[in-house]
C-alpha cells in the first residue's frame, strides 16, 4: 500500500491514454477495413512467381525527383545521363552496384505493389522511402517460383490490410 508519487501517478495515466488510443485505432480503423477481395490475393500470389531486375535513383527532394522522372518518361535523358547529373552519395553508391533482382517479397509491401505492375522498361512513381524518395526502373523481368498457395495465402490478407491501415494512419 506505498503512496503514488508524482511519477508513478504520470506513468499510469501515460499507460491508460495509450491502451485507450488503441482501442480506438483498433475499433475506429482496424474494424473498418474490409476484408481483401480473393482476387486482389491471387492477383498478389501471381505477382511472386517473377522477379524484377530493378535500378534505383534516390532522391533528398520530392520535387527534383519528380522532375528527374518526367525527364525520363520524355525520354529528355537517359537513366545513365540521370544518375551522373544527379547523383548524390546515395545515387552514386547505387549506381556502382547496378540493377538488382527482387522478388516481391524482398520490397517493402507498398513499393512492391506499385513496382511489380509495371511494364519492362517502365518507370516507377515517384515513391517515398526511409532515405528519401526514390524513382525505379525495372530493367528485365524473369521466372521465379512462387510460395505454395495454402502457405501463403493469410499472409497476403495480411498484407493487404496492413496497407490499408498505413492508409487510415
Amino acid at each position: 500500500n506505498k503512496p503514488l508519487s508524482f511519477e508513478d501517478r504520470s506513468v499510469m495515466r501515460e499507460h491508460a491514454q495509450r491502451t485507450l488510443s488503441n482501442v480506438l485505432f483498433q475499433r475506429a480503423v482496424m474494424d473498418s477495413i474490409r476484408t481483401p477481395a480473393e482476387a486482389e490475393i491471387r492477383k498478389v500470389h501471381g505477382q511472386m512467381g517473377y522477379a524484377l531486375r530493378l535500378q534505383r535513383m534516390l532522391f533528398s527532394d520530392r520535387a527534383e525527383a519528380e522532375r528527374v522522372r518526367a525527364d525520363l518518361t520524355r525520354r529528355e535523358i537517359t537513366w545513365a545521363e540521370a544518375v551522373i547529373r544527379y547523383a548524390d552519395v546515395t545515387n552514386a553508391l547505387q549506381a556502382d552496384r547496378g540493377p538488382r533482382w527482387f522478388s516481391r517479397m524482398e520490397l517493402p509491401p507498398r513499393s512492391a505493389r506499385v513496382l511489380f505492375d509495371l511494364e519492362t522498361g517502365a518507370f516507377s512513381p515517384v515513391l517515398g522511402e526511409d532515405l528519401g524518395y526514390a524513382v525505379y526502373q525495372v530493367v528485365e523481368r524473369r521466372d521465379a517460383r512462387p510460395p505454395a498457395w495454402g502457405a501463403i495465402r493469410g499472409a497476403i490478407g495480411q498484407e493487404l490490410r496492413g496497407l490499408e491501415a498505413d492508409e487510415y494512419r
